[in-house]
C-alpha cells in the first residue's frame, strides 16, 4: 500500500478517506460550495488502508479519475535547499 493517500475524481467531488467522529474511517467527497457526500455503500473500516483498498475499488470500477500529487523535480528539491 501507498503512503501517499490516493484521491480519486468524480461528479464534481475530490473523494478521499476521511476519518469520522467515531474514529472509524470512511470515503467522502468533498467540493467547494457544496454539502459533503459519503459513500454509504462503501461501509467504514477500522483502518485507514483498509478503507482506501474499497476507495481504490469503488474508484476503479466508477471511471473515476485519480488525483495525483504535485511532483517536485530534482532542480526544485536544489533551489528550496539554498
Amino acid at each position: 500500500m501507498s503512503t501517499i493517500p490516493i484521491k480519486w475524481r468524480i461528479w464534481g467531488r475530490t473523494f478521499r478517506v476521511e476519518r469520522g467522529a467515531s474514529g472509524r474511517w470512511s470515503a467522502v467527497g468533498r467540493a467547494p460550495g457544496l454539502a459533503a457526500y459519503a459513500l454509504y455503500k462503501l461501509g467504514d473500516e477500522a483502518t485507514e488502508s483498509a478503507m482506501q483498498v474499497r476507495l481504490d475499488h469503488w474508484g476503479v470500477t466508477n471511471g473515476a479519475r485519480r488525483v495525483m500529487p504535485p511532483m517536485e523535480s530534482a532542480n526544485q528539491q536544489q533551489i528550496l535547499a539554498v
